[in-house]
């Protein structure tokens, strides 16, 4: 199966040094990365990080706002619109012959 990364850049402050991090997602088509790439590109995010190691980062979703999960849909009601669409296509192809 193919599908496509989605990927984010952040940085961050610190008591006053810049760092910066990176998360990625998959996705079934590289619509759906870009989507969800597009929708956040120049957001702020909650940015977590341990006191002790700075420069160790994460982001998680439940510290984002809610446009950060896709409005609820979520990847894996993306994973399913995506092969609905697909066995759709197919029918329809398969119909015609």
């Amino acid at each position: 199966m193919d599908y496509a990364l989605g990927q984010l850049e952040y940085s961050y402050r610190v008591h006053g040094e810049y760092y910066a991090g990176s998360i990625a997602r998959q996705y079934p088509d590289e619509q759906a990365a870009w989507d969800f790439v597009d929708a956040r590109r120049d957001q702020s995010v909650v940015v977590r990080y341990k006191d002790n190691n700075v420069q160790a980062s994460a982001l998680r979703d439940m510290d984002q706002g809610p446009s950060w999960t896709d409005n609820g849909a979520g990847v894996f009601a993306m994973v399913w619109r995506h092969w609905r669409d697909e066995l759709r296509s197919q029918q329809t192809t398969n119909f015609r012959r």
